[in-house]
């Protein structure tokens, strides 16, 4: 643009900010002005275009008449050294003075032609972009003509776009004002919103539109972008041969267990192929990612969770336009990829980025083991091993000390080996009663496990621990309470505990129950609580334990059944104890209700209310 230009239009800008200070609502001066500052904008710059491209047309003739002369008077020079070398005249080692002289002129003459040929090709290529670029300001041009031509093809151009504006539910913006003063408005929008003003959030919203749609702030932001573009390449082209160097070549054809055997530690092979949008590091051809398709960029590509490193490399490769992007989905997300960069680079500026954004975990301790350039395995190139925590296991000092941590998993394990399905239960009870703080009463159970496992007395301690599991699996706990309450006492009592785990049952069914407990028991007794039991009644242990016994719904016909298939194997029939038993629970309340099946073990020759009471136990845990 030369100054001429510059001159006429800085005239015609100044009258027209003239015409509008004054307020000379001259409307046919300020459209001719108008008309004219148009031109000149658009016309003026598409004829100057064209006669540089004039001008660079014949610099390009001028150069290539230059070629022939110097091609012509190469070959000259090329027919008389050709001439001299005929008759013997370059025979001397060194030559004659005037064959230097011809072989030096005729490297000149190659170089002034190399010379020549490089300039015509820079020419070639500058008359074509100015060839392009008339085309796309004569388009342009065509488009402004149409808008500043006649008043009935601008009005009707503003009411065809207004009607393009609402139907996008855009309301359009029919005052013009410049773009300083938009932006104080906008301020003083803000100023009322902070009063309470309701009404100043649309006035804020119209001119925020007005200031971001505003040709010279379009253009503003548009340098502002291309600045810090230019000034993040750098960056960009260190990160992606450093990102080359983790990624090797054949990336597309490879598994995961492929690159961890080249070297790649786990957890970054595992990254690189959760994060695909780093293979485009790898494609050969870069036009592959502008045909893309807008679902895959989405979704499969996605830029989520890049550090800042991957992002600055994935930039570097991401095409200026993609093809295809009728909807602008493809623009969207290079937008929204280059959002990122900007984000993540002004937090790195002002030290706010996270330490997971400066970089992955993935990278710590690991070096590029891949050729940036060939993407082929460097040979000497080795990372440190990673060697994997295992998570970590909760002791069993945890369920109340080493010895009885042992002699508990001790038990279990027995108890598990002969296929008992109660031990499950046996851990419940266990892990309840931890629970409830009850650690004293927890630690006697251990005990007495042990206690029981260290004699070789298995029946019967299984016996005690199904006991305990179908308690609390009935949920009768107060019940459970009192029997693990009369092994903690019996525990206590003379600082030993009984040899066998017949004695264990008898001596904790002994202090429950009376010898003769059936006869005690008064037929108006037998509904009463367990608090409201007299000693005369049994103790209030006992009395709790044949209320649970009776809550458990014992039927006499499956006692019956029990019985007559033991006599039919000819064993031992139940004992009269059994059937004192079975009479007394057939007397019970009308509201207790009975177990639905139990089993009867034949007679012992112990106390016999006792030997009821554990051949119940017993039938309770077969259940």
């Amino acid at each position: 643009m030369d100054q001429a230009y510059r001159n006429k239009f800085k005239d015609l800008l100044l009258n027209f900010k003239q015409e509008g200070r004054n307020q000379r609502f001259n409307q046919k001066k300020i459209d001719q002005l108008t008309q004219e500052l148009n031109e000149l904008r658009l016309v003026d710059p598409i004829r100057q275009r064209a006669l540089w491209n004039q001008a660079t047309q014949q610099e390009l003739a001028d150069l290539r008449s230059k070629l022939e002369e110097k091609e012509l008077a190469l070959e000259h020079l090329q027919s008389e050294v050709d001439e001299m070398e005929s008759t013997g005249a370059l025979r001397s080692p060194g030559g004659g003075p005037g064959t230097r002289s011809l072989k030096s002129k005729i490297k000149e003459l190659e170089d002034e032609r190399k010379v020549l040929k490089r300039k015509i090709s820079d020419k070639d290529i500058e008359i074509r972009s100015l060839t392009s670029k008339i085309n796309h300001m004569e388009k342009s041009a065509v488009g402004q003509k149409s808008f500043s031509g006649s008043e009935d093809e601008k009005g009707t151009l503003i009411q065809l776009l207004m009607s393009q504006l609402k139907g996008a539910n855009i309301e359009p913006i029919l005052e013009v004002v410049g773009l300083e003063e938009a932006k104080e408005r906008m301020k003083n929008a803000v100023s009322l919103m902070l009063q309470g003003d309701i009404e100043a959030e649309a006035v804020f919203d119209k001119w925020d539109t007005y200031i971001r749609a505003h040709p010279d702030y379009v253009r503003d932001e548009a340098r502002k972008l291309a600045e810090w573009t230019e000034s993040t390449k750098r960056d960009c082209d260190i990160a992606l041969q450093l990102m080359l160097s983790y990624i090797p070549g054949d990336i597309f054809n490879i598994s995961k267990a492929e690159l961890i055997n080249r070297g790649v530690s786990p957890a970054l092979a595992r990254r690189i192929f959760d994060k695909k949008v780093l293979w485009w590091l790898r494609l050969p051809n870069q036009s592959t990612i502008a045909k893309m398709h807008g679902a895959d960029l989405t979704y499969k590509y996605s830029m989520q969770g890049l550090d800042l490193v991957e992002t600055q490399a994935v930039w570097a490769v991401v095409p200026d336009k993609f093809e295809n992007d009728r909807s602008g989905e493809k623009e969207q997300w290079r937008q929204n990829c280059l959002l990122k960069l900007r984000e993540l680079t002004k937090k790195r500026d002002k030290g706010t980025l996270a330490k997971k954004e400066v970089r992955a975990a993935a990278y710590n301790d690991q070096i590029g083991l891949f050729d940036p350039e060939t993407g082929l395995r460097v040979a000497g190139l080795e990372n440190k091993p990673v060697v994997e925590m295992r998570p970590k296991t909760p002791s069993r000092k945890s369920v109340g000390g080493l010895k009885s941590s042992n002699d508990l998993m001790g038990a279990i394990g027995r108890r598990k080996s002969v296929g008992d399905l109660n031990t499950n239960d046996l851990m419940g009870a266990i892990g309840k009663r931890k629970s409830l703080g009850d650690k004293k009463k927890t630690n006697d159970l251990m005990g007495a496990i042990s206690k029981r496992k260290s004699n070789g007395d298995k029946t019967d301690s299984g016996d005690l621990m199904g006991a305990i599991a179908k308690r609390k699996s009935d949920g009768d706990k107060k019940a459970t309470s009192n029997l693990m309450g009369a092994i903690a006492e019996k525990k206590s009592d003379e600082g030993k505990m009984p040899t066998s785990s017949n004695d264990l049952m008898s001596n904790i069914l002994a202090r429950k129950v009376e010898p003769s407990i059936s006869d005690k028991i008064e037929p108006d007794s037998k509904s009463m609580t367990p608090k409201q039991a007299t000693p005369e009644h049994g103790s209030p242990n006992s009395r709790r334990l044949l209320s649970a016994i009776k809550v458990k719904k014992i039927r006499s016909r499956s006692i019956k059944k029990e019985n007559a298939r033991y006599a039919d194997k000819n064993e031992v029939g139940a004992s009269e104890a059994n059937q004192q038993a079975l009479s007394n629970l057939s007397e019970a309340p009308p509201g207790i209700r009975t177990p639905k099946k139990a089993e009867v073990l034949p007679e012992d020759n112990g106390d016999s209310n006792a030997q009821t009471l554990l051949d119940i136990i017993q039938a309770q845990r077969r259940l």
